[in-house]
């Protein structure tokens, strides 16, 4: 088992920058907007601003109902944010 102290910190705010952009990318598809799609996901407009900015480490359980909403499973989400994230670089933040 890995534990995340051992992923380094830019490959964990890759990923999360890249799952924020992918959740945004089939939001717009849908044709929803932030609120409207936060609404039906059942999640908070702010948190969903937070996530697809890849400022939040985000929980299974809300992962699983923004896949949901999406009508994308979410190991799909996660494929897609992989190969988005290995794409970028990340932005230079602290501990990166």
């Amino acid at each position: 088992m890995i534990d995340q102290q051992d992923i380094p910190v830019c490959e964990l705010e890759s990923f999360k920058i890249a799952f924020g952009k992918v959740v945004e990318r089939h939001r717009v598809a849908e044709g929803l907007g932030q609120r409207a799609f936060a609404r039906v996901a059942g999640i908070g407009n702010s948190h969903l601003r937070l996530i697809e900015s890849g400022g939040v480490n985000l929980s299974f359980a809300t992962a699983f109902k923004i896949s949901s909403a999406l009508g994308v499973a979410l190991f799909e989400l996660v494929r897609e944010a992989e190969i988005l994230a290995k794409e970028f670089e990340v932005p230079a933040r602290k501990g990166c």
